[in-house]
């Protein structure tokens, strides 16, 4: 998080804005657990669940509505799509 939820105030590595003295534990908690979600479902694609890849990408675009998180929840989804309706293989 870059600016204070409440004063817009810049913020750096403090739990507590500076400026207007909010204190940002749960929302940084928040952001952490997001990103971690987003970890675990860049984890599922790389072994193949993308099942479980889309439902992680789901909670982590849920928890911080980013563009990162629902770019990676429209690949996770289509992923999940493409491994349950796989495309036929062309005949040679």
């Amino acid at each position: 998080m870059e600016k204070c939820p409440h004063c817009r105030g810049r913020l750096r590595e403090e739990r507590t804005c500076p400026r207007c003295k909010t204190d940002l534990r749960l929302v940084l908690d928040i952001e952490t657990e997001a990103q971690m979600m987003a970890g675990q479902a860049v984890t599922g694609l790389a072994s193949g669940d993308a099942a479980a890849a889309a439902k992680y990408a789901e909670k982590s675009r849920k928890l911080h509505n980013t563009l990162f998180s629902r770019v990676l929840l429209e690949f996770c989804a289509a992923a999940h799509i493409n491994q349950a309706f796989p495309l036929p293989k062309e005949s040679r």
